[in-house]
């Protein structure tokens, strides 16, 4: 039985491909990784600071 993958698209489940799951996930943790690079030296988003 092949494995379903799905991803959440404005709150509704979407069955999608391996492929396409896996790719989204790849760029999420690469999000998360630079976000963790950028608070490690000191830097902030612009869209974070409010004036």
């Amino acid at each position: 039985m092949p494995k379903e993958y799905y991803l959440y698209v404005r709150g509704q489940k979407v069955e999608v491909s391996e492929e396409i799951y896996k790719v989204y996930w790849r760029e999420k943790e690469h999000e998360k990784y630079l976000e963790q690079v950028d608070r490690k030296n000191h830097l902030l988003f612009f869209f974070v600071i409010r004036l």
